[in-house]
């Protein structure tokens, strides 16, 4: 009705201006509420990156407060004044807890710089980023020493680009889309779980920008863990870079808060005992058949051994009959009779042996540390080339560019590769060799060596095709042939995978024979 005497009392332009207003002001006032509400959520999203981002920092400086903690009480327990180093390391573990504990921190983030990361074929980018993985046994990985179990994502910057168009030519087009994987390093139960692929997408252009990848989850249930970032196969025309790498937990749902076990409030340790116990046996019997089948082919295969064989047959009988779990002498991937034995004929029994950095190290003959004495060793029945133009060893380096049917410009590459390999892997870890009592003319000891948690050394370098193996089973003992038998067979599995590493990838198909030391 008021609507109606306004229409009387104006001209039609006056009224259409008025009706104009109005829906302007209408439309003003729903855009200031939508802004409002725009920049609300902005500013939240603002808060969290900004949370997160701190979060992190804080854990990277904890970091590296915690390292330098460690050195510390390494540097006081070495001195004798044990008080102190005890100090230290109760401050450390308070550290720990705090982490652990603090539910105000959120995710954890936990960066995987390129200052911790060790593996072959990479380097760091003028960017600050990690360049390489042109070949197949490129690889990045980083050891988490203090790990709170859970699920986590990998998130990580990627950047594919082409090589130069003059360099590109001669190799071919580059690859379009690359396959990366990464996985935890371990033997342990679980760990082949936790393997997950991604894929990588050509950039555009030179300027192309980073693309933020996430991975996962993954389920760590012990620590410490290493995580190893690798091509799925070789990519000679492409160039990759990766920044920000990190892991970030996983939130915990709902469900997962609500099925948390409730401790209990009276134990009975003997139920609990008895538990593990049935729990223990009935994870061996599996492993336990098929160790006994092993040891049953082995016996039509080697007549010879059949009395030790037999033996550790019925080891594995008296195991089933009174349930308890078997023991593993050396916590090592020995095989057994050598590992109750403490060593073979001929050899030293070495623990607690350390590497050290030289200008002479290659990466199958390198300086160690053992009781404050330094010597070097080699690894016996491998042969890996020269890092440098100028061979250390003329022979060492036949047998290896023989062994793979390469030049000798491709050897030294795999030369360099092989060192950083051996130097990064061994460099801060305990290990244990079983030595020659007789060294070589230049007074360097053949040895076996053996890692915590994975076993024999010579069998990574075997798998990234940065090592020949040279000899033949010869007059040792049983289980000298034994372990003779295995890095032989290892290396036919690593020639005969699809793409073939290292220098397999260079070498003639079904190239060379194992040449005599």
């Amino acid at each position: 009705m008021h609507l109606f005497r306004v229409s009387n009392l104006c001209p039609a332009p006056v009224l259409l201006w008025l009706l104009v207003t109005a829906v302007a002001e209408v439309s003003l006032q729903a855009q200031s509420a939508t802004t409002s509400s725009s920049g609300l959520q902005t500013l939240s999203n603002l808060k969290t990156a900004f949370k997160t981002q701190i979060n992190s920092q804080s854990l990277k400086l904890t970091d590296q407060y915690e390292r330098a903690l460690s050195r510390m009480e390494s540097e006081v327990a070495e001195s004798g004044d044990y008080e102190q180093a005890l100090q230290i390391k109760n401050r450390r573990d308070q550290l720990q807890q705090i982490l652990a504990t603090d539910p105000s921190t959120g995710p954890t983030v936990l960066p995987l710089t390129p200052l911790a990361a060790k593996g072959s074929g990479i380097s760091t980018g003028t960017d600050g980023s990690l360049a390489g993985w042109r070949l197949a046994s490129s690889y990045a990985e980083w050891t988490l020493t203090k790990l709170v179990p859970g699920e986590y994502f990998l998130e990580l910057d990627s950047l594919m680009s082409s090589m130069p168009s003059n360099t590109a030519s001669t190799n071919g087009e580059p690859i379009e889309k690359a396959l990366f994987e990464v996985f935890e390093v371990s033997l342990l139960a679980g760990a082949a779980d936790n393997r997950r692929s991604f894929e990588l997408n050509l950039g555009a252009n030179k300027s192309a920008e980073y693309t933020p990848q996430r991975i996962g989850p993954m389920r760590f249930t012990r620590s410490p863990v290493t995580l190893r970032l690798v091509a799925a196969k070789s990519y000679a025309t492409n160039i990759f870079n990766f920044k920000n790498i990190r892991l970030v937990s996983a939130p915990a749902t709902l469900n997962e808060i609500e099925s948390s076990p409730t401790p209990p409030t009276d134990i009975d340790v003997n139920t609990l005992r008895s538990a593990l116990a049935s729990a223990l046996d009935s994870a061996y019997q599996p492993i336990n058949k098929q160790y006994a089948d092993r040891l049953k082919s082995l016996m039509s295969q080697f007549p010879d051994w059949q009395p030790l064989l037999e033996n550790e047959l019925r080891g594995i009988g008296m195991h089933k009959s009174s349930g308890s779990k078997p023991k593993d002498p050396l916590s090592l991937h020995l095989p057994k009779p050598l590992a109750s034995l403490g060593g073979i004929s001929g050899f030293q029994d070495l623990d607690n042996v350390t590497f050290v950095s030289h200008p002479e190290n290659t990466g199958d003959r390198f300086r160690v540390s053992h009781e404050g004495k330094e010597f070097f060793v080699r690894l016996l029945w491998l042969r890996c080339a020269s890092p440098s133009d100028g061979p250390t060893s003329v022979t060492s380096d036949d047998m290896f560019n023989d062994h793979f049917g390469i030049t000798k410009e491709d050897a030294t590459l795999f030369g360099r590769a092989a060192l950083q390999f051996t130097s990064g892997y061994l460099s801060g870890r305990s290990f244990r060799l079983l030595a020659r009592n007789s060294s070589d003319p230049d007074e360097t000891l053949p040895a076996l060596l053996f890692l915590p948690d994975i076993g024999l050394f010579h069998n990574l370098l075997i798998d990234q095709g940065l090592a020949a193996v040279v000899g033949k089973p010869g007059n040792g003992g049983t289980l000298e042939r034994a372990l003779q038998h295995s890095i032989l067979d290892r290396e036919k599995e690593a020639r005969s995978r699809n793409p073939r590493p290292g220098a397999w990838a260079l070498a003639p198909i079904e190239t060379g024979e194992p040449k005599n030391p």
